[in-house]
């Protein structure tokens, strides 16, 4: 069973709510705060860490029918996003 998922903090750009998830690649991935109906990511938490899960295809469409909830990249929200790309 996962862990509550820790209080949210705040891009450092437009100053929205967003959580941190670290990606099975190692890498810290932005995600709005509150759960989205277009999102595609799945947190986790598990030993004080937050893991983010991003979905596509049957594993996606198997979470939207469930009632767990899904999170969009902050990127695609943010308005300043451009400027923290690499």
């Amino acid at each position: 069973m996962s862990e509550q998922l820790p209080e949210p903090s705040r891009c450092r750009s437009c100053r929205a709510e967003i959580r941190w998830g670290k990606t099975q690649n190692g890498k810290n991935l932005p995600v709005d705060a509150e759960p989205a109906q277009a999102g595609t990511v799945v947190l986790d938490s598990h030993g004080g860490v937050v893991y983010a899960g991003v979905l596509i295809g049957a594993q996606l469409a198997s979470v939207r029918r469930s009632t767990r909830p899904l999170y969009e990249p902050h990127w695609i929200n943010c308005p300043d996003a451009k400027t923290w790309r690499k």
